[in-house]
């Protein structure tokens, strides 16, 4: 179903939340990681909050994808989610702070609020680093926006130094 909806733009009423929710649960748990792209994308096409959504129900793929049975798409598509999940959760945190208090404790606390939840997650950098590895100098384009995954993610964490002061203290 969200795969028509977003390849063919039916129109109709959205989707509720808590039904996204639901379906990103019940995906993971399934291990229907082209549903979860599908969703990634419903859900920043319909702007979407996902930000409450527990990040932690990707840890089982990502350690099978990456230790067990490599999977680039999969892999991509839990980077895709994450690049989308902490650009809204960054989004949220920087703009209730005011502009002229982006002090050292500022960032801090809005590295905590955006981060710590899913902090242990992954290591990142490893990940990154894998991916970089693994793909070469090949560009992985995403087979729904079209765009390379990879800047993306490095797009998102180098376009706005707030982000990245964040970042570094995660």
């Amino acid at each position: 179903m969200l795969q028509r909806l977003i390849q063919d733009g039916v129109g109709g009423a959205p989707i509720l939340p808590e039904v996204l929710a639901r379906f990103f649960v019940h995906a993971l748990r399934t291990d229907n990681l082209d549903g979860v792209a599908y969703l990634s994308e419903y859900c920043r096409r319909n702007e979407v909050d996902i930000t409450n959504w527990d990040l932690s129900a990707f840890r089982a793929s990502l350690n099978h994808y990456m230790n067990v049975d490599f999977d680039l798409s999969k892999l991509l598509t839990f980077t895709k989610f994450h690049t989308q999940f902490y650009a809204q959760r960054a989004q949220r945190v920087f703009g209730s702070l005011p502009n002229d208090q982006v002090d050292d404790a500022a960032i801090t606390a809005a590295s905590q609020s955006i981060f710590s939840e899913h902090d242990a997650l992954v290591d990142l950098s490893h990940l990154f680093t894998f991916l970089s590895e693994q793909i070469g100098n090949e560009r992985v384009i995403d087979p729904i926006t079209k765009e390379d995954c990879m800047w993306q993610l490095v797009d998102m964490y180098t376009r706005d130094p707030l982000f990245f002061r964040a970042s570094q203290q995660s």
